[in-house]
């Protein structure tokens, strides 16, 4: 595992997400005016995590 920072992600890379201490992998999306991070799972309770692009994302 390494620390990258967030402007050197690719779309669909696969990262370890931080929200409030509970970690969970990811897909990581750059949709226009937000970040997208999407589960890797067919299961259909897991939703999507958007963040405004204005925000800071470490």
């Amino acid at each position: 595992m390494r620390n990258i920072k967030p402007n050197n992600l690719k779309d669909g890379n696969l990262v370890v997400f931080n929200d409030e201490y509970e970690y969970s992998v990811k897909k990581y999306f750059n949709s226009g005016n937000y970040i997208i991070f999407k589960p890797d799972s067919t299961d259909e309770r897991l939703r999507d995590i958007v963040f405004p692009k204005n925000i800071m994302l470490i």
